[in-house]
């Protein structure tokens, strides 16, 4: 009975790692999952995230990724970007870096452009779809985005980026790193500033971002200390306009004028410690900080809000069994106020306080007389309260008090055929509560529920490697977006009772040195039953990259995505729908080899100049940007 104490305790702060003499530089999460887990996912790694457009916020990069559409407000990469996997919004994706949850706690948005230049701060980025692994914070409800930042290099690196091009926008970027000393220390440091006036009229964007990390790095301990700022002032883009507006001066914007000004500070400190080669434990305490405002002259209406996060690991992996499993504490505190110019009364003032505890136990099994099969099993515990109080930005008094707790369990099997082949299964059943913006709107709103089941298959050759996907995502009391927007600009969500994204979803690669081909497409149906389609849901999802390596250094990369018709609301009223569109980009890069790291690159977006909207609510249609390019000069050491 002591024995099974102490493993029940130590599991409950664990997580899975590989087998190695000493500790290494990657910081490992449990919520990752590997290439036998059950679970559909793609990842990118830092080189993937660094190759397109400079001008791409993090959702414009990953939206050639399966099953994903991006969209950006103002019609560029910057400012406010979203993407949508499998038709699932942001406020739904959990996205977190370095273990920890990225989505507001209220909002449950993850505010892309308080963090620009991310992708360049980046190791690696995984997309899991469906409700995928055990997650810290908030469940997954239908999308993961697990993010890592880049990992202490051996040898000491720096560079700089400049860019320019379409709509006077400018992109830079400077990093050094000292890489890992003889004395265990390491530390990085990197600088970006971007700037635009939009393709929208007014929505100009300037945006900056700080990241450093610093730490020590021993045979059985590393020490890490991560920090991340950025800082925007855009113009407000949330307005869309009508689509007799669209055809005569589709660059209008309502908003025009106006200004969303907000600052966001992320500071992590990581310990990982290597008890022998079976045993390590992992702890983070993140702390997260953001103040802004929008300006609608003459009235502010102000946010300020802060985090707190602890976040523990156990880990335990032998040659047949990996054991995970964690805790996970979180404290938000938020206000939000209104004021006029001039005047240091409120209008209105509105407090919350949302409190989490989860955890989770994870377990995957693989002995050698299975040959690469194996088991997979995770459930996490989550319990949250959830408090407002004061008059809202409507007026209204917001007197709520809500607690939940989850059970939300996960299993799953993975056949391995051959060397290269295997089979996956999973089911899983997640719990999601509403967001702030749906307990304003809809008194009694209740949370959300889903099953899961994922059937699937993997090839991976030298040459060709593949990857098939059957799905099923049935709901219940789902929370849909009605196509309204709220006074920030958030979209708001009702319960419909049953409903279901079904579907499957295809990609494969082949790469012959001298060239190679990337493709996915995902045909899925999207229905709330005895209604319409589920708002923002296409059909039909996919993308075609032909990337042609020319002489030494030069690369030539073509690609285009096709997002099918969709509706943005559930009403499935073709005055509602959102043309199918297919865009095209191209791009350029020449690495020169008699100057090691220095690089010059093209990029074209929109090649063929197709005119469109990637999205719209009941305010009106987003036009996207029309053909434009950017060029880039780069030098990395």
């Amino acid at each position: 009975m002591k024995i099974l104490f102490a493993f029940a305790l130590m599991s409950a702060l664990s997580g899975v790692s590989e087998i190695t003499d000493k500790i290494d530089s990657t910081v490992v999460i449990a919520s990752r999952a590997g290439k036998d887990t059950p679970v559909p996912n793609v990842t990118m790694e830092a080189e993937e995230l660094r190759a397109p457009n400079p001008v791409n916020s993090l959702p414009m990069t990953l939206g050639m990724m399966p099953s994903v559409v991006a969209t950006n407000e103002g019609g560029t990469g910057i400012g406010y970007s979203s993407l949508r996997i499998r038709g699932v919004p942001g406020s739904q994706t959990i996205v977190s870096l370095n273990g920890i949850a990225l989505n507001d706690a209220e909002d449950q948005e993850v505010f892309w452009a308080n963090i620009p230049s991310l992708a360049h701060y980046l190791g690696s980025v995984q997309i899991q779809r469906g409700l995928g692994t055990s997650l810290c914070g908030p469940g997954a409800f239908g999308a993961a985005v697990n993010m890592v930042t880049g990992n202490p290099g051996e040898k000491p690196s720096g560079g700089a980026s400049l860019s320019y091009g379409a709509f006077n926008t400018f992109t830079s970027v400077a990093r050094v790193a000292t890489g890992v000393l003889k004395s265990g220390f390491f530390a990085e440091a990197a600088f970006s500033y971007n700037s635009t006036d939009g393709y929208r009229k007014g929505a100009f964007g300037n945006v900056y971002s700080v990241y450093a990390n610093a730490g020590w790095k021993g045979a059985k301990d590393m020490v890490k200390a991560t920090f991340l700022h950025g800082k925007q002032r855009t113009g407000i883009t949330w307005e869309g306009i009508s689509l007799e507006q669209y055809e005569w001066d589709r660059r209008y914007n309502p908003a025009e004028g106006n200004t969303d000004n907000y600052r966001q500070t992320h500071a992590q400190l990581n310990w990982r410690h290597r008890f022998s080669e079976y045993f390590d434990s992992d702890l983070t305490f993140n702390y997260t900080d953001g103040y802004g405002y929008f300006e609608y002259s003459p009235r502010r209406d102000i946010q300020d809000n802060r985090l707190l996060v602890l976040r523990g690991e156990l880990k335990y992996h032998n040659r047949a069994l990996s054991t995970s499993g964690g805790v996970y504490l979180s404290d938000y505190r938020g206000s939000r106020y209104g004021r006029l110019d001039g005047l240091s009364s409120d209008l209105y003032s509105n407090n919350s306080l949302k409190r989490e505890a989860d955890f989770w136990l994870r377990a995957e099994w693989s002995p050698w007389y299975l040959k690469g099969s194996g088991l997979y099993a995770d459930v996490q515990l989550r319990t949250l309260r959830h408090e407002m109080n004061g008059p809202d930005e409507y007026g209204q008094v917001l007197a709520y008090e809500g607690a939940d707790i989850f059970v939300n369990p996960r299993v799953g099997a993975n056949i391995r055929m051959s060397g290269k082949s295997s089979l996956f299964f999973s089911a899983a059943y997640g719990h999601r509560e509403p967001g702030r913006a749906d307990i304003q709107a809809f008194a009694g709103v209740k949370p959300e529920k889903m099953l899961d089941f994922e059937l699937g298959h993997r090839f991976d050759g030298a040459v060709f490697r593949s990857s098939a996907t059957v799905f099923a995502m049935e709901y219940f009391d789902m929370l849909v977006e009605t196509g309204r927007l709220n006074a920030g600009g958030y979209a708001v969500k009702e319960n419909v009772g049953k409903a279901f994204r079904r579907g499957v979803e295809l990609s494969g690669e082949v790469d012959i040195r001298i060239f190679k081909v990337e493709g996915n497409i995902s045909v899925s149906g999207n229905r709330i039953r005895g209604g319409g389609n589920i708002a923002l849901s296409p059909t039909v999802v996919g993308m075609l990259r032909w990337t042609q390596y020319l002489w030494p250094g030069g690369t030539l990369v073509f690609g285009g995505k096709l997002v099918g018709d969709q509706y943005w609301d559930n009403s499935s009223d073709p005055a509602h729908k959102i043309p199918a569109y297919c865009v095209f980009d191209l791009s350029l890069k020449h690495n020169f080899i008699f100057v090691p790291g220095l690089s010059i690159g093209g990029y074209v977006d929109n090649l063929f100049n197709h005119k469109y909207y990637s999205y719209a609510t009941a305010s009106g249609v987003y036009p996207q940007a029309t053909i434009n390019a950017m060029c880039r000069l780069a030098y990395e050491f």
